[in-house]
């Protein structure tokens, strides 16, 4: 990952300058975020976590599909992002959130 201490350390980098959070853009809930929050977290750095646009308008059934009526669609994409790092054992937000 190029944010970490195997890729271009872009994370120590953001610190480095002087930021103390950053904002993560169209997080994939497939993929696992443990080790980009942990490595935010050794860094001194707060994630501000944003939601894709893929329910809303790139997904088989999105919500323009629904009339915008989207509660499911981003419902399923929030609990799959619980499930991959964003909670910590005992079903509490990871630190760095």
């Amino acid at each position: 990952a190029l944010w970490g201490p195997q890729g271009r350390h872009d994370l120590s980098v953001i610190r480095s300058l002087g930021a103390n959070s950053v904002r993560l853009y169209g997080n994939d809930p497939s993929l696992d975020h443990t080790k980009f929050l942990d490595e935010a977290m050794r860094q001194g750095l707060e994630v501000i976590v944003g939601i894709s646009d893929y329910p809303y308008t790139q997904m088989q059934g999105n919500c323009i599909s629904t009339n915008f009526d989207c509660y499911s669609q981003v419902k399923a994409q929030y609990s799959d992002n619980l499930k991959r790092g964003f909670l910590t054992a005992g079903n509490i937000y990871h630190p760095a959130l």
